[in-house]
């Protein structure tokens, strides 16, 4: 979940440790990175995360995927 400001910077919902709330709204799993792991809530998240009243910065909100990339020994 990233929030893009008006300035195109990234925010991310670690900003203001607001992690743990979605982890007991959502039963959600954080990852070794500080990725939320695949889950079926994100439509549900990313309304919640766009409430201002919930404490998340007023920016909008969005889901993202990351997918990691390794790069391949050449020879």
């Amino acid at each position: 979940m990233i929030g893009i400001e008006d300035s195109s910077e990234f925010h991310s919902f670690h900003c203001h440790d607001l992690a743990n709330d979605l982890i007991e709204k959502f039963g959600i799993e954080i990852n070794e990175y500080g990725l939320i792991n695949e889950n079926d809530k994100w439509t549900e998240m990313v309304e919640y995360m766009n409430d201002e009243k919930n404490g998340f910065e007023s920016s909008p909100w969005f889901y993202v995927k990351v997918n990691k990339v390794t790069e391949k020994a050449s020879g």
